[in-house]
């Protein structure tokens, strides 16, 4: 008995040639969505990095505006260091008596924003997953007598502290707090 080849008999499998080329098709298309998914990844971390240090930022300016706005005028210059002066500012740091009573101060410290009360050991304000390159208070109408309501701007520039370029963040915000007592 001979068997005969004949081209035209119905083969049901596939050949090397359609098979490579598939799985070449097949992992074309899987390294596109992984590189899409990698990016997506990327920007979804940077999104949320740059949240974060948006939130730091509103407690930071809020916080700092509510307890500068509060002030009250220093009649003895124990905190100001000037006799009726609300503000004493520094080149980064303000110092006042805050509505309690109590003389407070931001200050930076190297990179970090610091609060203290009364000359305590300084409190941190930010994470330190974060670090401020500047602090500035402007003060304009704390003389006494010059009929000018005190206003004091604040100059933030905060940055995240990581070296991967991917992940860095930088936010710098201005605000002008008016004091909420009259100066009278």
């Amino acid at each position: 008995m001979f068997f005969c080849l004949n081209k035209d008999t119905n083969n049901k499998g596939f050949t090397l040639i359609e098979i490579m080329l598939s799985v070449a098709l097949f992992s074309i298309l899987i390294v596109a969505v992984l590189n899409i998914f990698h990016y997506s990844a990327k920007a979804h971390e940077k999104i949320l990095n740059s949240q974060e240090i948006l939130n730091q930022t509103s407690y930071i300016m809020e916080y700092m505006s509510r307890s500068i706005r509060m002030a009250q005028k220093d009649i003895d210059g124990d905190c100001s260091g000037a006799t009726g002066k609300t503000y004493n500012s520094g080149d980064d740091s303000i110092k006042f008596i805050n509505y309690d009573g109590f003389c407070q101060e931001f200050y930076l410290d190297g990179n970090i924003l610091k609060q203290s009360i009364d000359d305590s050991t300084g409190v941190p304000l930010i994470s330190s997953e974060f670090k401020v390159n500047l602090i500035k208070f402007e003060i304009l109408g704390d003389e006494i007598g010059d009929n000018i309501q005190p206003r004091i701007t604040i100059f933030l520039d905060i940055e995240s502290d990581t070296t991967d370029i991917d992940k860095q963040t930088q936010v710098k915000i201005q605000t002008s707090v008016s004091q909420r007592n009259l100066d009278m």
